[in-house]
């Protein structure tokens, strides 16, 4: 099939999510072009990307070059509607939604969809159900990059008679794990998102009993802040609070590409997950849950599609629960290594090369 997917947000490309920080949506943007061209389709992105590139087999192409193809057999879009003209003669047109579906009903984006008539792609039941118009949706859950799953052994390349080689159908060999990392907690949600509550928590709650503890918040907009740089007004008051917290072993670090938040996750024992009524996918919990986080949260947007309750993480109804069962991960070696080895066991991988399968049948 000869693919065409549109996304006019920022500036990135296939190998931007490598090295440098990425939004959920942008990062499975890439992930699904890649994973579509290693399938055998012919995969054409067209991007705010700074240069013509290929990246996992797709060709990224820059939106102000006017280098488009004429045709093609799927077009797919990314959050915006007006995204769906981007190629005139089209069999199939899809708009990836990707955040509260809500926006799809103004008057603007009716009118569009009514003319395209594109199928949705939704990534979790939830964000369908919110969604409840009439066109034809299919909901295909996200992938997770590769650099987040546990790393397999190396194996021998020069197979003899006492190194035979490994057999490609067995299943792939973990590393063994050194042992459970020190009481380290993260935090990546947005400031206004539930962080206060948190900090609050770990003040009074979890570092009054554990005073070696340590607790890491990944956040651009508090690092922009902490250095002095303006920030939103909204966020003073977060800002003051994280400030106050440093005595408390709180500190703020700008988020990082996969491959060096995979290894803050994995160098954590527990992620803690306020939760948002409008956080559908939950992004930056199933990168850590893929590395092996168990995970603190609360009963709020796609949490319970990502966590299992008791086993890869809890999933708590107040603020005594919440500073329990943290503290329990942290201190707690036996209950952290279960959860750990639960949440990243490989029958719960979630690839995006599956993803792609999925989404290759909304054009049959």
């Amino acid at each position: 099939m000869n693919i065409v997917m549109f996304d006019d947000s920022i500036p990135y490309d296939g190998f931007t999510a490598a090295t440098k920080p990425l939004g959920g949506a942008e990062k499975a943007f890439a992930s699904l072009a890649g994973a579509l061209a290693k399938s055998g389709h012919s995969v054409t992105v067209i991007n705010k990307c700074k240069h013509a590139l290929m990246a996992e087999g797709a060709r990224w192409r820059p939106l102000d070059s006017g280098n488009r193809p004429a045709e093609a057999d799927v077009l797919i879009a990314l959050r915006n509607p007006d995204l769906l003209g981007g190629v005139r003669r089209v069999d199939t047109r899809i708009l990836w939604v990707v955040g509260d579906p809500k926006y799809l009903g103004n008057a603007q984006n009716a009118d569009l969809l009514a003319s395209y008539a594109p199928r949705l792609l939704f990534l979790t039941e939830h964000q369908a159900a919110v969604y409840g118009g009439r066109l034809s949706a299919v909901v295909t859950p996200p992938g997770v990059n590769k650099a987040f799953f546990p790393e397999r052994k190396d194996i021998n390349p020069y197979p003899d008679a006492n190194h035979p080689a490994i057999p490609l159908d067995e299943p792939e060999k973990e590393e063994e794990p050194e042992g459970p990392p020190p009481p380290h907690a993260i935090v990546t949600t947005h400031p206004l998102h539930g962080l206060s509550n948190i900090l609050e928590l770990w003040r009074d709650r979890i570092h009054t009993v554990l005073p070696e503890a340590k607790l890491t918040v990944y956040s651009a907009v508090l690092t922009k802040g902490l250095a002095d740089d303006e920030v939103p007004e909204a966020i003073g008051p977060v800002l003051d609070l994280v400030k106050s917290c440093a005595e408390f072993n709180v500190e703020v670090s700008a988020p990082k590409g996969d491959r060096a938040m995979a290894d803050a996750y994995r160098q954590s024992r527990v992620h803690l997950y306020p939760g948002h009524a409008k956080d559908y996918v939950c992004w930056t919990l199933r990168d850590s849950q893929a590395a092996g986080v168990p995970a603190v949260t609360r009963s709020l947007g796609g949490v319970e599609n990502v966590v299992e309750n008791g086993t890869t993480g809890f999933i708590v109804p107040d603020d005594d629960a919440f500073a329990n069962v943290a503290l329990q991960l942290l201190t707690d070696d036996g209950v952290y290594t279960s959860f750990h080895n639960a949440a990243a066991a490989v029958e719960r991988r979630k690839t995006w090369s599956t993803a792609a399968d999925i989404v290759a049948q909304m054009w049959l």
